[in-house]
């Protein structure tokens, strides 16, 4: 990880098809998928300002949440994950963690 790079936990709750379709679009631009709504994001502060532009954009304010929790890098390695990886868990391991 660079210096400046900082790690956010992405998750969204979004009830239109086409605005989920949109969602999932970005989130998988931008982050690993965790689960179904939920994205690990790791990048720089502008990376996450053009996220949430984008997000922003899609959603619609009255039906869709977007929640984003900055992980210091303390919680972040203290993070445990059980069970199997997904596709872009082993991709993103494999590829980009490297870097």
């Amino acid at each position: 990880m660079e210096k400046h790079e900082r790690q956010w936990l992405v998750c969204y709750d979004i009830r239109d098809r086409k605005r989920l379709y949109y969602a999932e679009r970005i989130c998988g631009d931008y982050a690993v998928r965790v689960q179904n709504s939920i994205y690990e994001f790791q990048g720089k502060e502008c990376h996450m300002k053009e996220f949430k532009r984008l997000m922003e954009f899609f959603l619609d304010k009255d039906e869709d949440s977007l929640l984003i929790v900055e992980l210091c890098d303390n919680d972040y390695k203290k993070r445990r994950k059980y069970g199997v990886e997904t596709p872009d868990e082993v991709l993103y391991e494999k590829y980009f963690q490297i870097l």
